[in-house]
């Protein structure tokens, strides 16, 4: 069984090496590519195929599988993904709009929870009142929203180089130990074979000393059909161990797509916009502002995952009482949420100041019109910006 997860994952990898080699050009013919604007600032046009490579080399290394293992369980997964690869593709080329996009998740998570049987039946003790907090017939509505939490959650931390990617590698990785530890073979190869593909990616997105910036992007085919996989599978292993990994165990295990998402929502609601709305107030672009380079940024949210990923295991294996598990889980959101908006609201008045001439500028432009000194010294706050990030 293990030499069949190796050979699998390992396809899967050069699966999506090669695929991403061979449809980088493609992409630029075909306008498949990103263009820094607005929000977006990276340089240059972008490829976006890191998705469609991920999902094309998990699909096909999946579908070996069928000679040794039964695909069945799995089809409401691959058939989810597929269809939000396609949508993701549709969207990075001619823009889809909010509610075409809403209901083709919404049409996956049907796919997941009423077709596949892959569905949230509780939430656990939550409570500490000594019960299962039953969901019923809300079972598949609520499923439906944790599918579409978790996607949207996903492309909101896919805004600098390898983040996205690296949060769901340890998600994913968190599972695979799981499935390792509970005797769930089936959901353990397909864990590892879109692991493979993932690392795959990421030898292209992820920045280091011989790549200083990304070379292919996920898209939104890629964060879409990722951010259902995680949910597919957080659903699926606590249905396949019948309650042996309590829900809240698997809200750790994903929890810093869902703490940023929740933490930007708050911000959001106080500030009294819509929680729909588009900023760059996510918690990487605070720690961009605040002045940490790209590389730490990242290497900061990937440590928290991997942190908050092996709290989520603590829970299972330790039998933490559930009920502790979701307060100290509300507790860190509340504290993220207070301290980010505190950070931004010291940042707002620090570029407020940095943006004021100082003396030895009041010197220098004392006879230029006042028009000319403010858009001087706005043109010398932007270029600190940019040194910053």
């Amino acid at each position: 069984m293990y030499n069949t997860i190796v050979v699998h994952a390992a396809l899967a990898f050069f699966g999506s090496v090669s695929l991403i080699v061979l449809l980088r050009n493609t992409a630029r013919r075909m306008g498949l590519v990103d263009h820094p604007y607005g929000r977006k600032q990276h340089e240059g046009a972008i490829p976006v195929v890191g998705g469609i490579a991920i999902f094309g080399a998990f699909a096909f290394s999946a579908l070996l599988v069928t000679q040794t293992e039964p695909l069945y369980p799995f089809r409401s997964l691959l058939g989810g993904m597929a269809l939000l690869a396609f949508a993701g593709v549709l969207d990075d080329m001619h823009d889809l709009s909010a509610l075409a996009k809403l209901a083709l998740q919404c049409a996956a998570a049907l796919l997941m929870a009423a077709w596949g049987g892959v569905y949230v039946a509780q939430l656990g003790d939550l409570f500490g009142l000594g019960g299962n907090l039953v969901l019923g017939g809300f079972a598949i509505p609520f499923t439906v929203i944790c599918v579409l939490g978790l996607i949207n959650a996903l492309n909101m931390t896919d805004g600098i180089d390898g983040l996205a990617g690296g949060l769901t590698f340890i998600s994913l990785s968190a599972l695979a130990v799981l499935c390792y530890a509970l005797r769930l073979p089936s959901h353990l190869l397909m864990l590892s074979i879109l692991i493979g593909a993932v690392v795959g990616f990421l030898c292209f997105n992820f920045r280091h000393p011989l790549r200083p910036r990304a070379d292919v992007f996920l898209g939104d085919a890629g964060s879409m059909a990722l951010g259902f996989a995680l949910c597919w599978f957080a659903v699926g292993v606590t249905r396949a161990t019948d309650s042996a990994v309590p829900p809240i165990a698997m809200v750790w295990i994903v929890a810093v797509p869902l703490l940023d998402m929740a933490v930007v929502i708050l911000r959001r609601a106080i500030s009294g916009r819509s929680p729909l709305s588009s900023d760059r107030e996510h918690l990487h672009h605070l720690l961009l502002r605040a002045g940490l380079s790209h590389a730490a940024t990242t290497w900061s949210l990937l440590l928290l995952a991997l942190v908050t990923a092996g709290v989520g295991i603590a829970v299972w294996k330790y039998r933490i009482p559930q009920a502790w598990a979701f307060s100290g889980f509300a507790a860190l959101v509340a504290t993220t949420a207070a301290y980010a908006h505190v950070m931004s609201r010291r940042l707002e008045r620090t570029a407020m100041n940095d943006s004021r001439p100082g003396p030895v500028e009041a010197i220098n432009d004392e006879h230029a019109p006042d028009q000319e000194r403010g858009v001087v010294a706005a043109v010398e706050f932007e270029a600190r910006e940019i040194r910053k990030r």
